[in-house]
C-alpha cells in the first residue's frame, strides 16, 4: 500500500511540473481598421502596435472603445469585439505605418518573377524590390498595404498585403521623388473658428464661406490624440460633415476630454490642413433620471430557411411604436415604424445577402414624453 501511494505521489508531482498553456484575454486599444479588407491595428499597454488580419465576423470595432485579444500557446488566435462578436485571427505582425501601391513593374520576360513596384510612403515615391511572399501585389495597385520598419527607412521593412494575401521583406527602396499632397496648396476656408461646450455636446461656428466657392466641412473627435493625416475620412472616429458654417456634435460624455479635428474639402475633394481643438464638455443643465435601473430589454434572433426572425419583450404597456433600422454591410436598407402591439420582425432573405453582415437597431417610442424608452441592437453574419 505504501509503495502504491508513493508511485501515485510521484505521478502527481510529474503532472504538476508539466507546463500549462492556458488561454488568456488581453484588453487592447483599437488604433484603426479597414472594413473592406478585415485588417485591424491594435495597441497594447506597452505601446507596441500590431496588425491583425482576421475573419469577417468582427465588424463593429471602434477606436473609442477597447477590444480583447485571446492568447493561446503564446500566439494571438482570436479577437473579441463583443460577447456575440468573436473572430479568428489569421495573421499577426508588428506595425509601423501604411503605404500606397502606385504601380507594378512588369518583368521583362516570363522567366523572371515580378519583384519591383512603385509606392507612396510618407509622401515620397519609391521603387521597391520585394520578396516572393508578395506575389499577389499586382491585385492591390492603388490600394493600401502595411509596413513594419524599426528604422526610419523603407529598405528592410516587412510589408503585409491586405486580406492576409501575403507578406514579404522589402529588400531595397530607391527614392524617386517627393509627392506634394493637395492640402499643401490649399488654404483653409475655416475662419474665426469658435466653439461652445454645453451639456453632452459641443457647438462649432465659423465665418461663412464665399458664395462662389463650394466647401464641405469635416469634424472628427476622439478621446485620444491622433494624426488625422494617417487616416482616411471614413476611418476617423465620430466623423461628421456640414455644408453650413456651423455644426453641433452630440452624445458626448461630460467631463471627458476630447480632441476635435476640423478641416474642409473643396469641390474636387481635396482637403485643407487639419486643425486640432481639445475640448471637455461640461454639465450646464440639471439632469433628470426617470429610471436609473431600467428593466432588461434584449432582441433575439432565430433563423429559418426564408427569413431571420427577430423578437423582443412585449413593452406595449409603455410604448406606442417601435422604430426598426436594418443595416446590410454597413448600409441602411430598412427603416420602419411598427405598432407596439407587435414585438417581432421578419427580415426576408435575399440571394445577394448570402455572405453579408447584418445589424438591427430597435428603439421604442413611449406613450408619454417622460415614459420608459427601450433600445437594443443585434449583430450577425451569414456565411
Amino acid at each position: 500500500m505504501k509503495k502504491r501511494n508513493l508511485l501515485l505521489l510521484l505521478a502527481l508531482l510529474v503532472f504538476a511540473a508539466l507546463p500549462v498553456y492556458a488561454e488568456s484575454l488581453e484588453s487592447v486599444r483599437v488604433i484603426k481598421f479597414w472594413d473592406d479588407t478585415d485588417d485591424l491595428v491594435i495597441e497594447r499597454d506597452g505601446g507596441d502596435q500590431l496588425l491583425l488580419q482576421h475573419n469577417r465576423a468582427c465588424m463593429t470595432m471602434s477606436t473609442e472603445f477597447p477590444m480583447q485579444i485571446l492568447w493561446s500557446d503564446g500566439e494571438i488566435v482570436k479577437a473579441k469585439v463583443a460577447v456575440n462578436e468573436i473572430c479568428d485571427v489569421y495573421n499577426v505582425g508588428p506595425y509601423s505605418s501604411d503605404l500606397t501601391i502606385l504601380k507594378r513593374i512588369e518583368s521583362p520576360n516570363g522567366l523572371t518573377v515580378e519583384h519591383l513596384a512603385e509606392v507612396n510612403w510618407k509622401g515620397d515615391r519609391y521603387e521597391i524590390d520585394y520578396g516572393e511572399g508578395c506575389k499577389y501585389l499586382r491585385e492591390y495597385v492603388g490600394e493600401k498595404a502595411y509596413v513594419y520598419t524599426p528604422q526610419s527607412k523603407l529598405g528592410g521593412a516587412t510589408m503585409y498585403l491586405p486580406r492576409n494575401r501575403g507578406q514579404c521583406t522589402i529588400k531595397s527602396a530607391t527614392f524617386l521623388e517627393a509627392i506634394v499632397p493637395p492640402s499643401a496648396v490649399l488654404t483653409s476656408p475655416i475662419k474665426n473658428l469658435q466653439y461652445k461646450a454645453e451639456n453632452n455636446q459641443v457647438f462649432f461656428g465659423w465665418d461663412k464661406f464665399p458664395e462662389d466657392e463650394i466647401w464641405l466641412t469635416h469634424v472628427a473627435h476622439s478621446k485620444y490624440r491622433l494624426d488625422p493625416n494617417e487616416y482616411t475620412l471614413s476611418q476617423l472616429p465620430g466623423i461628421k460633415r456640414s455644408r453650413f458654417n456651423y455644426i453641433r456634435i452630440l452624445q458626448l460624455v461630460n467631463d471627458q476630454p476630447y480632441y476635435f479635428y476640423i478641416t474642409a474639402s473643396n469641390a474636387d475633394g481635396d482637403l485643407a490642413p487639419w486643425m486640432e481643438v481639445p475640448i471637455t464638455p461640461i454639465q450646464t443643465s440639471r439632469r433628470i433620471v426617470n429610471n436609473p435601473y431600467p428593466e432588461e430589454f434584449e432582441v433575439e434572433m432565430t433563423e429559418t430557411d426564408d427569413a431571420y426572425h427577430l423578437v423582443w419583450p412585449d413593452k406595449s404597456e409603455h410604448s406606442r411604436k417601435y422604430m426598426i433600422m436594418v443595416y446590410i454591410d454597413g448600409q441602411r436598407e430598412i427603416f420602419k415604424l411598427i405598432d407596439a402591439v407587435d414585438n417581432s420582425f421578419d427580415l426576408e432573405k435575399r440571394p445577394e445577402w448570402s455572405q453579408s453582415r447584418f445589424r438591427m437597431t430597435l428603439r421604442s417610442m413611449p406613450k408619454k414624453p417622460t415614459g420608459m424608452k427601450y433600445y437594443d441592437s443585434i449583430f450577425w453574419r451569414k456565411g
